[in-house]
C-alpha cells in the first residue's frame, strides 16, 4: 500500500527500490490523495518497467482526504495473502520482500513480522542511524503505546487475513490525517502474534516536509499530538482496553510528548504544566523526565529549565 499526495519527485525512487527486488510477485496499490503534480504521469511511466518484472500497480485517484482515508482505500483494494505499507519518500532494501517472506514461511503461526530500517538524509543521502526494534515481540503492543519504539511503517508486513480478523472494521480503519499506522499496527499487535526480525528492510527519510515528520510550528504541532491522541484512544475504545496502567501509560505519554513540544519552543508556562502533570500522574524524574530535558541541553534552554523549575517549585510551595 501506498500512500500519495504531491509525491512525484519521490516516487522514482521507491519505484526503483521496488524493481530492484529479488521477488516480484507483487501488486502495488498506489492510492493518490488529490494530488496537483504529476504522480498520475510518473505512475504510467513506469507501468512499462513494472510489467517487464511481473509487477502490477493499481492506481486509484481520490479527492484529497488525508493519509488515513488514502490508507482506508488502499485497504479495500489489496489482494495479496501479505500487506506492507511505506511512505513515497522511503525505499525497500532489496531483499526487503523475499526475507521476510521467508520468515513467514518458517513460522506459519506468526500473524506480523517487525524489521529494522535505516534512516538516511534526503537532500545528501548520508545514513543518519538505523533503527532496530528491541525486545521480545510480546512487548511491541506496550512498547507502542508508551512511545518506547516508534511505529515506522515500512517495518511491517503483516498477513492479509490478519488484516481481515485483527482490525475492528475489517477493512476500514478512521480517516484521520494522522495516526493512520497506530490503526494498523495496534490491533495487530494487541490480538495477533509477532516476529522480531533486526535486519534493515527499508529506508526512511528524513526531511523538512516528510509526510509523518513535519514540524509546523507550536500551535500545528501540539494539534498534531491532540489528534493522535484522539486516534490512540479512539482505537484502545475499539480493542475494549479498559485496565488503568495501560490507560495510564498512553497519557503519561503525550503528556511527555508535549513536554517536549513545549522545550523545543521555549514554551515555559506549557513545559512548567507538562512537567507537573508528569510528576503527579507518578512519572519519574530521573528516570522518564530528566533524559528529555537533557537532549534539548545542546539547544541552549538552560534559562527555559531554569524558570520551569522555579514554577514547579513555586507551585508546591503554594
Amino acid at each position: 500500500m501506498v500512500p500519495s499526495y504531491n509525491s512525484a519527485k519521490y516516487l522514482p525512487r521507491l519505484f526503483q527500490s521496488i524493481i530492484n527486488q529479488n521477488y516480484f510477485n507483487i501488486e502495488i496499490v498506489l492510492v493518490d490523495d488529490g494530488s496537483t503534480d504529476d504522480t498520475a504521469s510518473v505512475v504510467n511511466r513506469w507501468r512499462d518497467s513494472f510489467s517487464h518484472v511481473g509487477v502490477s500497480i493499481q492506481y486509484i485517484y481520490q479527492s484529497n482526504q488525508g493519509p488515513g482515508a488514502a490508507v482506508n482505500t488502499a485497504l479495500k483494494h489489496i489482494n495479496g495473502e501479505y500487506t506492507v505499507w511505506i511512505d513515497t519518500d522511503d525505499a525497500f532494501a532489496p531483499s526487503s520482500i523475499e526475507s521476510r517472506l521467508k520468515i513467514f514461511a518458517a513460522n506459519p503461526d506468526i500473524d506480523y513480522i517487525r524489521s529494522g530500517v535505516q534512516m538516511f538524509d534526503d537532500s545528501t543521502l548520508e545514513v543518519l542511524s538505523d533503527y532496530t526494534p528491541k525486545g521480545d515481540a510480546a512487548d511491541i503492543f506496550s512498547d507502542l503505546i508508551s512511545h518506547r519504539q516508534a511505529v515506522l511503517a515500512p517495518s511491517w508486513m503483516v498477513r492479509t487475513a490478519a488484516l481481515d480478523q485483527f482490525l475492528p472494521n475489517r477493512r476500514s480503519i478512521y480517516p484521520s490525517r494522522h495516526g493512520q499506522n497506530w490503526q494498523l499496527t495496534l490491533p495487530l499487535t494487541y490480538n495477533g502474534r509477532g516476529f522480531i526480525d533486526p535486519h534493515v528492510v527499508a529506508m526512511i527519510a528524513v526531511r523538512e516536509g516528510s509526510h509523518s515528520r513535519t514540524a509546523q510550528g507550536n500551535k500545528s504541532e501540539i494539534a498534531r499530538i491532540d489528534g493522535l491522541e484522539d486516534i490512540m484512544s479512539t482505537v484502545l475504545t475499539e480493542l475494549n482496553i479498559t485496565d488503568s496502567d495501560t490507560l495510564r501509560a498512553t497519557v503519561i505519554a503525550f503528556a511527555h510528548m508535549r513536554f517536549e513540544i513545549a522545550l523545543k519552543y521555549r514554551d515555559c508556562a506549557e513545559a512548567r504544566r507538562q512537567y507537573s502533570f508528569l510528576i503527579a500522574n507518578g512519572a519519574k524524574r530521573s528516570a522518564q523526565i530528566l533524559p528529555v530535558v537533557k537532549s534539548f541541553l545542546p539547544r541552549k534552554l538552560t534559562e527555559v529549565l531554569k524558570q520551569i523549575r522555579k514554577g514547579f517549585r513555586r507551585g508546591r510551595a503554594a
